[in-house]
């Protein structure tokens, strides 16, 4: 199979902080997860690949101004803190299930809470 072209749809919606200005360009920056892959057949022997992106932040920037508009994280905390372990995960412990070392993680983390929430508690947040 001969991929033509690698094509990037964005999916969603955010809520901005503050309004933006009508007829005015901005630069975009975007955070979201690939939630999906489609093949489409151009019936010439060759395939287009469209990935669907979820927008999970965004943040717009007034070029002349270099001010930044940003969006809500919509992101909620438990996905954030998988997140986190997964990557700390293969990083440190690539041999692992990723199921296997979550589970563990969590079942830990649970277990432990007494220990470890005053000493979160007293970092700076982030």
């Amino acid at each position: 199979m001969q991929i033509n072209s690698h094509k990037l749809k964005i999916i969603g919606t955010v809520e901005l902080l503050e309004p933006l200005e009508e007829g005015k360009d901005y630069h975009v920056s975007v955070v979201g997860t690939v939630n999906g892959v489609g093949l489409d057949d151009n019936e010439d022997g060759t395939w287009d690949k469209t990935f669907k992106l979820r927008i999970s932040t965004l943040e717009l920037l007034d070029a002349p101004t270099q001010k930044v508009i940003k969006s809500k994280d919509k992101t909620k905390m438990s996905q954030k803190l998988r997140g986190a372990i997964y990557f700390l995960k293969q990083d440190k412990y690539p041999e692992m299930d990723d199921d296997e070392f979550y589970q563990k993680c969590m079942g830990l983390a649970i277990k432990n809470l007494d220990r470890w929430l005053p000493y979160l508690l007293k970092q700076e947040s982030v």
